[in-house]
């Protein structure tokens, strides 16, 4: 594992708009944990590793070595349980199929394409200001 190992785990949680505690649930690893290897405070054994890169449905030498290709080829898990709020909103049956066209194009869950879509926007919005 070499030194970008943290830049390379937080580029990974943050491309799938998960707080340290979403990628927490899904890994099963703790979140100060988390945050440690983030900080680059500790340095994960390789079991931990790939526990990391299958939830973040990343390669392992990508996370571990920063070599390789970043996508691993298989399903992201589901969208942690603590966000709840796409259960609220109703989208007609096209504007669904549009998003879940853009999410597997991304390699994410419907979920987390609607987050990431909704944040860029209001990122967007607010730059206009």
């Amino acid at each position: 594992m070499n030194e970008d190992f943290q830049h390379r785990l937080v580029k990974a949680r943050s491309g799938h708009g998960w707080s340290q505690a979403e990628l927490a649930e899904v890994s099963g690893i703790a979140p100060a944990q988390i945050s440690r290897y983030e900080q680059g405070k500790s340095k994960p054994r390789t079991e931990v590793i790939a526990k990391l890169a299958k939830a973040l449905a990343v390669g392992f030498d990508w996370l571990a070595y920063g070599k390789g290709e970043i996508e691993a080829g298989f399903d992201v898990p589901e969208y942690p349980s603590g966000r709840k709020f796409f259960s609220s909103i109703d989208l007609d049956e096209a504007l669904y199929s549009r998003l879940k066209l853009i999410a597997e194009s991304r390699g994410i869950t419907v979920e987390m394409a609607l987050h990431t879509l909704l944040s860029e926007a209001l990122d967007d919005m607010g730059k206009g200001e």
